[in-house]
């Protein structure tokens, strides 16, 4: 006879199941979600009110002006003002200002308005309403008054607006309170439509498991239509098929086992290989268990770096970890885990290997990653690109703005080229290009002229060298020649047999060059050529040295 599980429903087990985990995220969230529709709705309703608060009083005032007020007879300043002060008397007017049509004012009654007339026909700010305070102010145009003057009224609405807004109070306590009855609501349907359910279904499935001798007496008792009772049918029909193959190898349950779509090993309780499922036949690329059997027990996995004997590793109980299938036409990864069933007595009945093929997720990862490398590969040529706009920009404020000045050299001094080349080198790291996997730099002079101008000058030549190479790796040689107080400076892109390298890139140099020609006369020198023989990425310019630095001189440059 069949036995359903009863409980007996315990103060204490009503509040396991309100503060379990689920009721507490699903709680959370609609008291959350009911918060945020609360200040969404309190907001709207605020700021509707208060803009018809606006209206109201609005026209409340230009109705009390034009009570006040007979345009047709065209009152003085004196009138304007005693009527002013009759309002002040008898209504919510607290004060005011006339003004005049050109914005002076004229007369004042009553409290002073801060509302202005140049905020009110300069800034268009006809209106004021301050809630802190309860004051409200506003414009009364000649046109609006239909009399050579204009007025400033403040109204006293604080009473009004204290009513308004303890009405808008009591409307968000009362969101806040439907709020938190929604919250406890769903705790308690969740608790009693999942959680208690769910519940039940767990203590059986764990008292099958301490006594499995016992599991045919033992079912769920839940009879619904829905998820949880599709979940507790399927639990009984395996605890049925448990209990009536417990003592039989589990035929049944291996049964089920074979509809899996993970690879599934089975091994008896004294390790031998008794059962494949079909996806695990798929993953070792057999065609049927007898071929299977016949495979040598350490040429299936791979577990982690360490090649297994399927037996032995069965034989470790709990496992879980990632490894690798071995086939003859290529390895591929997949998660492994072992597992093993015992007796009422703790003697082990079967153990389990399951495999889980990894080959979709590693190839997603994959293409995660190129994907993402080259985003950062086009992040990388943006950045180029957006440097090399920045330097063409420079280069064209250096056209612009030299190059009608002529060879003029304000307030010239003396620089190493060393130094200037190792600014650009330093400069290039820190923006994130690649620096030159070589820098050859000879026997340089000292050379003289504007700071600025010179760093410019060294940064354009080996940017327009760098820029012309195709190389990954390129090699810069800096070398000079000379007589008296001029120098040559070639800056060329080498091999590593010390050859030149033609221009590779198509990148167009015309505004940098230009930019070049233009710093080099700045200097007193010129750009005596922009390629090397035979089209090799190099250039040349010439430039002044200081001889009265430069001392050691190179017998090169010394005059002839």
């Amino acid at each position: 006879m069949k036995t359903i599980l009863k409980k007996t429903v315990h103060p204490s087990s009503i509040l396991s199941a309100l503060t379990g985990s689920v009721c507490r995220r699903v709680a959370l969230v609609v008291f959350l979600a009911a918060i945020l529709l609360n200040a969404a709705v309190t907001v709207f309703f605020y700021h509707t009110e208060r803009n018809g608060f606006v209206h109201e009083r609005s026209a409340e005032a230009l109705s009390l002006f034009a009570a006040a007020v007979d345009p047709t007879a065209y009152p003085g300043i004196e009138a304007l003002t005693e009527m002013g002060e009759n309002l002040v008397r008898n209504t919510k007017v607290d004060g005011g200002v006339v003004i005049s049509g050109a914005g002076e004012d004229r007369a004042v009654f009553g409290t002073v308005p801060g509302l202005t007339w140049a905020e009110a026909r300069l800034s268009g700010e006809v209106v004021r309403f301050s809630p802190a305070t309860g004051m409200f102010d506003i414009f009364i145009s000649p046109e609006q008054s239909r009399l050579p003057y204009g007025v400033i009224l403040r109204l006293n609405v604080a009473e009004d607006w204290q009513k308004l807004s303890a009405s808008l109070f009591k409307q968000a306590m009362l969101l806040l309170a439907v709020a938190v009855v929604l919250s406890v609501l769903t705790v308690l349907i969740v608790a009693n439509q999942v959680v208690r359910p769910l519940a039940t279904i767990r203590e059986v499935v764990d008292l099958t498991l301490n006594a499995p001798e016992d599991s045919g007496a033992v079912r769920t008792g839940i009879s619904r239509s829905d998820e949880i009772g599709t979940l507790a049918r399927a639990v009984d029909q395996l605890l049925f098929l448990t209990s009536t193959t417990f003592t039989d190898e589990l035929a049944a349950a291996v049964t089920i086992l074979e509809k899996s779509p993970h690879g599934i090993l089975t091994f008896s309780e004294q390790g031998h290989l008794i059962s494949a499922n079909q996806a695990a036949l798929s993953l070792f690329g057999e065609r049927n268990f007898t071929g299977l059997l016949n495979r040598d027990p350490t040429s299936l996995f791979r577990f982690g770096d360490e090649a297994v004997d399927c037996v032995a590793f069965a034989s470790r109980g709990a496992t879980l970890g990632p490894g690798e299938i071995l086939q003859e036409a290529g390895n591929f990864p997949c998660l492994i885990a072992g597992d093993t069933i015992n007796r009422a007595d703790g003697t082990v009945l079967r153990r389990f290997l399951i495999f889980v093929d990894m080959r979709d997720v590693v190839d997603q990862v994959r293409a995660e990653v190129h994907r993402r490398e080259a985003a950062e590969g086009r992040v990388r040529e943006l950045a180029s690109d957006l440097r090399l706009m920045r330097r063409n920009f420079d280069a064209c404020l250096v056209i612009t703005e030299m190059d009608s000045t002529g060879p003029v050299r304000p307030n010239p001094v003396t620089l190493q080229p060393r130094a200037l080349i190792e600014t650009w080198s330093e400069r290039l790291a820190a923006d994130g290009e690649p620096a030159p996997a070589r820098l050859e730099i000879g026997d340089l002079p000292p050379v003289k002229g504007v700071p600025a101008d010179l760093r410019r000058l060294f940064d354009t030549a080996l940017e327009v060298v760098r820029l012309r190479s195709g190389a990954p790796d390129i090699r810069v040689a800096i070398s000079g020649a000379g007589d008296g107080a001029d120098v040559e400076i070639v800056f060329r892109e080498i091999t590593e047999t010390g050859t030149d390298v033609e221009i590779a890139s198509d990148v167009d140099m015309a505004i940098l060059l230009g930019a070049l020609g233009v710093l080099c006369r700045r200097q007193g020198g010129a750009l005596m050529a922009m390629t090397g023989e035979d089209g090799t990425n190099q250039l040349a310019i010439r430039l002044k040295v200081d001889l009265t630095v430069a001392i050691d001189i190179p017998v090169e440059f010394e005059a002839a």
